[in-house]
C-alpha cells in the first residue's frame, strides 16, 4: 500500500504505511530505500540522508530503471531532484542533503557530480565511512576513465532516459524470517513481486 501511494504522489501517506511496513520486516532493504524515498520528496533529507546511509552500508542503491518504475510520474522525481539541488546550493556545508544528492546522482548515472557531493560530505562529516567508501570506488572509477578520455563535469546532472542500465532479467529472492519476497523480471523490463 506504501508502494501504491508513493507511485501515486502521496509521499506522506506513504510514509506512514511504509513506516509500519518497517516495523514489520525491519530489514527488507526495498522498504527501507523506498521510505528513504519519500523523505525525499517530502524534503526531510536529514532523516532520508539517515535511511541511505545505513542502506548503502550493506547493500547497492537502486538503478534508475528500478528508481523509474516507482514514480507515476517522472516530472515528479525531477522536481524532487532540483528541490534538493537548489538546498544544497542554498546549504553548501549541509552533510545529509549532499549525500542525498550523491545517491541520486548515482542513481541518474551521473557519477563526476557524485564525487562532488561526496566530497561535502566528507568535509564536513570525515567520520562517515559510507561516503567514504563511495567515494573511494567512485574516484578510482574516475582515474581509469580519465585514462581512455577526458572528462567535462556539468554543473546540474541530467535525468536521462537513456541513463546506465543493468540487466536484471530473470527471478530475484529475498528471504526475512518467514517472508519470502520474489521478483521476476522479463525481457521487456516489466516485472512482479
Amino acid at each position: 500500500q506504501g508502494l501504491a501511494l508513493f507511485k501515486d504522489g502521496q509521499y506522506v501517506a506513504a510514509l506512514s504505511d511504509l513506516s509500519k511496513a518497517l516495523r514489520i520486516l525491519p530489514g527488507d532493504p526495498v522498504a527501507h530505500e523506498v521510505h528513504s524515498l519519500a523523505l525525499f520528496a517530502t524534503g526531510d533529507y536529514a532523516a532520508a540522508a539517515a535511511g541511505l546511509n545505513s542502506l548503502l552500508a550493506s547493500a547497492p542503491g537502486m538503478d534508475w530503471t528500478t528508481m523509474s518504475s516507482l514514480y507515476g510520474n517522472q516530472d515528479d522525481y525531477t522536481a524532487h531532484l532540483r528541490k534538493l539541488e537548489d538546498f544544497c546550493d542554498a546549504n553548501p556545508r549541509d552533510a545529509s542533503s549532499h549525500f542525498v544528492l550523491a545517491y541520486h546522482y548515482l542513481v541518474i548515472g551521473a557519477p563526476e557530480e557524485a564525487v562532488q557531493a561526496l566530497r561535502v560530505v566528507l568535509k564536513n562529516q570525515p567520520r562517515d565511512t559510507t561516503a567514504k567508501r563511495m567515494l573511494s570506488a567512485l574516484t578510482k572509477e574516475d582515474q581509469a576513465a580519465a585514462k581512455e578520455k577526458a572528462v567535462r563535469p556539468q554543473p546540474k546532472a541530467e535525468v536521462a532516459a537513456d541513463a546506465p542500465q543493468t540487466d536484471l532479467v530473470g527471478t530475484w529472492t529475498a528471504k526475512s524470517g518467514d517472508t519470502t519476497i520474489q521478483l521476476d523480471i522479463n525481457e521487456d523490463s516489466d516485472f512482479t513481486w
